[in-house]
């Protein structure tokens, strides 16, 4: 199992974190392997990466179809994110203004009761 932690260090660089975990019966001959895979996989996506940012820097990046099989996960949180922020603008319509949900109540122009609330009841705080 792995975790990768993406921290950005400007508009232009981001430092990733990587950290890899195996059970203690775990043969090293598999974590080699698996180490050797998740390496291969993360060159790609870094050049994939570089060029895509070289094409925004370009002013000639256009996104593309998103494959319905291999990145269902992708499709599954950008639906997510298109439904949470259509909510906040309907709200921010309702109460005639911007709604900042990072400023607390009592700093915010027009008061918003549960910041969290607009994510639904899908998170357990």
């Amino acid at each position: 199992m792995s975790t990768q932690r993406a921290v950005p260090l400007s508009a232009t660089k981001t430092r990733m974190i990587v950290e890899v975990f195996g059970r203690k019966d775990t043969s090293t001959e598999v974590m080699d392997e698996f180490l050797e895979y998740m390496n291969k996989t993360d060159r790609e996506d870094y050049d994939m990466c570089l060029a895509a940012q070289a094409n925004l820097n370009r002013g000639i990046y256009q996104g593309g179809t998103l494959h319905p099989v291999r990145e269902v996960g992708v499709i599954y949180y950008q639906s997510q994110i298109q439904a949470l922020v259509g909510k906040h603008q309907e709200r921010e319509k309702a109460a005639g203004g911007k709604i900042n949900p990072a400023l607390p109540v009592s700093s915010s122009s027009t008061p918003c009761s549960e910041p969290c609330s607009v994510t639904g009841s899908q998170l357990d705080w």
